[in-house]
């Protein structure tokens, strides 16, 4: 039997920001493009949701999901940052690395804007089978790369204006199977995280100093002679093959902060108008929430309004709901909620 869930666009009081938090990303089992209202998929078209993984399906420089609804600020305290993995790549193809992106941050602060146009640090494995923090070298331990699942595993420890990070790698008993350890500037660990599969190497840092601002608008948008190699996001472009599952990420720590407010979706936003015959046209777009291993059942999204409900079936490649209601009195405001309603 299909499980129900409901979604609401209704807007909720600001949570205040509680540090020492665990945020746990669970991923649904249906087989959808978008993964999750808490998190933001870059670019979203090339990662999809199945059997309880997220997975990109196409691969190119800097594929990665990032939580929304977390944010690490070393000055609070310590962190540890987990997810498990998996590489779907029969034989991985280009000078990439796999594995997480912390301190992402955009040229305005804002949290969308870090989502997508961020700059951080990586850490993780590259595509040759070397652990690294923050650069790729070729002198820290070798790694045998696998299609087995395992998990990464990084730990966060500030002094002053330095973070000594620990990056672990796990196998499937938990025993720890590689390590390291470096010190980093406490400027390139605070802001958000994200998942990243990429066939495209990471950029050389200077982590010993405080890092520049973001470029504004991205990697080519707005740049100026001030932006440096280190203040531009990484390589989108398409190319070579590191397809990778990721799934039970977490962070926890008194330098975690959790910040539900921002989930973004199913619902992102309506649009209506009203005609001379009193007839409302309200559009409701949404994320890409068509599941694609259910047929016959689309998903709904429910208006109430005026006392009433009504419903609106969600268009397959628009990702929309329209709904045609006509009103009797146009001259009085009329509060209106809309619902999502998914099939799991």
């Amino acid at each position: 039997m299909m499980k129900k869930a409901l979604f609401s666009l209704l807007l909720s009081l600001t949570t205040p920001v509680s540090f020492a938090d665990t945020v746990t990303h669970k991923i649904a089992a249906g087989d959808r493009f978008m993964i999750s209202p808490e998190l933001w998929s870059n670019p979203m078209e090339d990662w999809r949701a199945g059997k309880g993984w997220m997975f990109n399906t196409h691969s190119g420089g800097d594929r990665n999901v990032v939580s929304l609804t977390s944010f690490i600020d070393p000055v609070k305290g310590a962190f540890e940052v987990s997810t498990a993995l998996q590489i779907r790549s029969e034989t991985i193809k280009g000078n990439g690395f796999i594995g997480l992106q912390l301190g992402l941050q955009g040229n305005m602060g804002d949290f969308r804007e870090s989502a997508i146009y961020g700059v951080g640090m990586c850490v993780g494995i590259t595509t040759k089978g070397q652990l690294f923090i923050g650069n790729q070298t070729a002198d820290t331990p070798k790694v045998k790369l696998h299609r087995e699942p395992f998990q990464i595993k990084v730990t966060g420890t500030p002094a002053g204006d330095l973070v000594t990070l620990k990056v672990q790698l796990l196998d499937q008993q938990g025993a720890t199977t590689h390590t390291l350890e470096h010190e980093v500037h406490a400027s390139w660990v605070k802001g958000m995280v994200a998942v990243t599969a990429s066939s495209r190497p990471t950029r050389q840092l200077d982590l010993t100093k405080d890092r520049p601002q973001t470029a504004f608008g991205g990697s080519s948008f707005g740049r100026t002679k001030q932006d440096t190699e280190q203040s531009r996001p990484l390589n989108q472009r398409r190319g070579g093959d590191v397809r990778v599952a990721f799934k039970d990420w977490t962070m926890t720590g008194p330098g975690v902060s959790s910040h539900p407010e921002r989930n973004f979706g199913p619902i992102w936003w309506a649009t209506y108008t009203i005609d001379q015959s009193k007839t409302l046209r309200l559009l409701a777009q949404l994320a890409p929430v068509q599941q694609l291993s259910i047929r016959g059942r689309r998903p709904a999204v429910y208006l109430h309004l005026g006392g009433k409900d009504f419903i609106g079936v969600v268009e397959g490649r628009s990702s929309t709901a329209l709904f045609e209601i006509p009103l009797t009195n146009v001259s009085k405001d009329q509060p209106y909620t809309l619902k999502y309603l998914d099939y799991e």
